[in-house]
């Protein structure tokens, strides 16, 4: 038996940037831990549903809105 199913869970990237003093200058590692240490406080329903590919692209999306809010200021 096959179960497919959706869900969403709402990550607050903004609260993981001002929490870790996140900026553009902030190595991609710094951020991964960050993403990490956010998700390990999430309930464990939440919890489970993200695995290592998604904090990758949680990274990537705080990398992103980093370097866009920084260029404005540029």
């Amino acid at each position: 038996m096959e179960l497919e199913f959706t869900t969403y869970v709402y990550i607050d990237i903004d609260y993981i940037i001002e929490c870790n003093n996140i900026d553009r200058d902030t190595s991609t590692e710094d951020i991964f831990n960050a993403v990490r240490y956010y998700v390990d406080g999430l309930d464990d329903c939440d919890y489970c549903l993200i695995g290592d590919e998604e904090k990758k692209k949680i990274a990537e999306s705080i990398k992103e809105k980093v370097g866009a809010q920084m260029s404005l200021f540029d």
